[in-house]
């Protein structure tokens, strides 16, 4: 839910600054993060993955035997590279019906922001499970690097989201309407956002159905 309010909240604060309905401007605008758009044009779909992929080889297990469930991997990995592909094929089919009906730009920072902001609350969570988990001295090294790696991954996204969502202020505050921008936030949501905010929803309740209820109870 927080991540769904930050979100409203940035393009609301866009849209009430917009000057496109106002004055039409040309569509070079130069702006802090203008050279971070560029990237975003170019391999925008690929970015969550920088964190995704990583957090992928992150053990599931804690040292000590002890299991630390989130998410499957491989079905958190299709949903990713589904809702990827279809941004894709949308963008090209809204592009050859209706251009302007929509800000795609948005479409995409909404289906980058989603996939970041889930990773970064999974991340969390299995922080703060291998905060409990019971270690064995022998295998204290390797679950210190299996949190370093974790705390750099939750950086890493949380970065990007941020990044991200100081370009999607700027790309609505220059480039779309407030029309273009209120279709564009809408689909975003329905189809990215929502969805992967549901999909954490649904693995931290199979999270808690699969710990002890003693360590349950510490969550």
């Amino acid at each position: 839910m927080t991540g769904i309010i930050a979100w409203l909240l940035i393009v609301g604060f866009g849209c009430f600054n917009n000057s496109m309905d106002v004055e039409p401007i040309p569509r070079k605008v130069n702006h802090p993060l203008s050279g971070f758009d560029k990237v975003l044009r170019t391999a925008g779909p690929l970015i969550p993955f920088a964190v995704v992929v990583p957090r992928m080889a992150v053990p599931h297990t804690a040292c000590g035997g002890e299991r630390i469930a989130w998410q499957g991997v491989a079905s958190t990995l299709l949903l990713y590279l589904g809702l990827t592909v279809f941004r894709i094929a949308l963008y090209l089919i809204a592009n050859s019906v209706a251009p302007k009906i929509m800000a795609d730009h948005l479409v995409l920072g909404s289906s980058i922001y989603g996939i970041l902001f889930s990773e970064a609350v999974t991340l969390a969570k299995y922080l703060e499970d291998l905060s409990i988990a019971k270690v064995d001295k022998l295998e204290t090294f390797i679950h210190r690097g299996i949190r370093v790696s974790s705390r750099a991954l939750l950086g890493i996204s949380l970065v990007l989201i941020v990044t991200v969502s100081g370009d999607m202020y700027y790309t609505v505050r220059y480039f779309h309407t407030v029309y273009e921008t209120i279709v564009g936030v809408a689909i975003g949501m329905l189809l990215f956002i929502l969805p992967c905010a549901m999909w954490v929803h649904i693995g931290k309740e199979w999270n808690s159905s699969r710990k002890p209820p003693s360590q349950s109870k510490n969550i």
